[in-house]
């Protein structure tokens, strides 16, 4: 019943391309229909914490960093600008906030154990704020980022405020993940075959025709699906976090629908055209590897000689017009040139190793990235490409110091350790969604080599379910 409302009430909000206003009201609404149904409005508040993810649209306000004429005027003719979103992530958050000081005036959480991960996360996001306050040239800008950034932690405190009321009800968090996989494949696949965004309110309008359109070099592709993320990479990662989840899940549970939502996720990832989506996909392949041959085997067994001959075919014809071809493209490296992607990543690592090497310690803020690299190379990388550094590892380093980054690193570490012991103990259902999130972290991670994506607030979410 939550997969298929969850799926609905996103549907309807994407075809009736909803204003923000109207959006937020819809949430609401989510909400509180979530929470009558399994009379707890606190899982009610959860369900939407994990539903807004996939909304990435909001109020918006912009930022000019570098005015015309510092940047390449063929490429930015207005210049560099960074933007702010105000998202449905943060207007739950503070509903959530809510609840958690209605808690603590109330004495209700004088009996929760404080765990290594707790002190983690809080050193964390704090080290956030003194690097923003003590760090960046522009402190009232990176400021703002990382009030943005307590909405991770607000909900994050949330779930393990109240982590035995939400782990009984687990398995509706991971139903709202399918829901989710499932609907930005529909919207991934729409886009696909109409060469284009569908200009909703839901999808991030400003950037999709230059991340969709532009971003592809495949003579073939006119648009590269990207859902209702602002990139096609984005898009690929997650689905490269969540769809072996939803593959294990699927697994326990033994419904054909979790399966048929990981086979359209994989069917998008490859539409994405994302390499380093297809490499994060790699870790949970090797671990259900056995797994994904018999239910594979299982379906093919059930379909009839046309059917099977279409999908086979259909499978051939990707990898040969689409995999292919794009994995031989990776193969032609020129470090050198400014417009090879390979190439940018190490310009950019060499920029982001002398900033590191000025800023160690508090870095130089969160969203200052750009301007401080352009600082100190203004014919550089930053002239023909402003962009944060394509790592994840490297963009916290740079913007927030070696404290942020070592806590980052100590945090995913924890969470992979953690699952990695589920993995080997002897309780089959924690085994089994181990696996999916141990390789759903693993891929993240691989991800966050070559992209500047940050998933450290889902991963928290979905691994509390199953932390102690």
């Amino acid at each position: 019943m939550v997969f298929w409302g969850s799926f609905i009430f996103l549907v309807l909000v994407w075809v009736l391309n909803l204003s923000q206003y109207l959006v937020v009201a819809a949430f609401v609404c989510y909400i509180a229909i979530s929470s009558y149904y399994v009379r707890n409005i606190r899982v009610g508040l959860a369900l939407g914490a994990i539903l807004a993810f996939c909304i990435q649209t909001g109020k918006t306000y912009e930022f000019l960093m570098l005015a015309p004429g510092m940047v390449s005027p063929e490429r930015f003719p207005q210049g560099y600008s960074m933007s702010l979103t105000i998202t449905i992530n943060e207007i739950v958050a503070v509903a959530l906030a809510g609840f958690i000081i209605n808690g603590i005036i109330t004495k209700q959480y004088r009996y929760i154990n404080v765990i290594m991960l707790d002190w983690l996360v809080l050193g964390f996001f704090f080290w956030i704020w003194v690097a923003a306050l003590f760090g960046s040239n522009m402190p009232e800008t990176s400021m703002l980022y990382a009030a943005l950034s307590l909405s991770t932690l607000i909900t994050y405190a949330f779930f393990r405020l109240h982590a035995d009321i939400i782990r009984k009800h687990k398995h509706l968090i991971i139903a709202t993940i399918a829901a989710i996989l499932l609907f930005e494949s529909t919207v991934a696949l729409v886009q696909f075959a109409n060469g284009s965004p569908l200009a909703k309110s839901i999808e991030s309008q400003k950037h999709l025709e230059v991340f969709g359109g532009g971003a592809t070099d495949e003579i073939n592709f006119v648009f590269r699906p990207l859902g209702t993320f602002g990139h096609a990479n984005y898009l690929a990662a997650f689905i490269a976090l969540t769809a072996p989840i939803v593959f294990a899940f699927g697994i326990l549970k033994r419904k054909k629908i979790y399966f048929v939502v990981y086979m359209l996720s994989l069917l998008t990832s490859v539409l994405t055209l994302s390499r380093s989506g297809w490499a994060a996909l790699a870790p949970h392949i090797v671990l259900f590897y056995s797994n994904l041959v018999t239910t594979f085997s299982q379906i093919l067994s059930k379909v009839n000689r046309v059917v099977k001959i279409a999908v086979l075919t259909g499978a051939l014809a990707l990898c040969s017009t689409v995999v292919f071809p794009r994995l031989i493209k990776g193969l032609d490296i020129n470090l050198s040139d400014i417009n090879n992607g390979l190439g940018v990543r190490v310009s950019q690592m060499e920029n982001a190793t002398k900033l590191i090497s000025l800023h160690p310690l508090f870095g130089v803020g969160l969203g200052m990235n750009v301007v401080g690299g352009y600082a100190i190379e203004p014919n550089g990388v930053m002239w023909d490409f402003p962009s944060p550094v394509h790592n994840i590892f490297a963009l916290i380093l740079v913007e927030n110091g070696v404290p942020a980054f070592t806590l980052y690193v100590l945090i995913i570490g924890y969470m992979l350790l953690y699952q990695f012991r589920l993995m080997n103990g002897r309780n089959g259902e924690k085994q089994v969604m181990a696996k999916g999130l141990f390789a759903g972290i693993v891929g993240a991670c691989i991800i966050g080599l070559v992209q500047p994506y940050d998933f450290l607030g889902l991963i928290l979410l979905l691994s509390l379910l199953y932390i102690q």
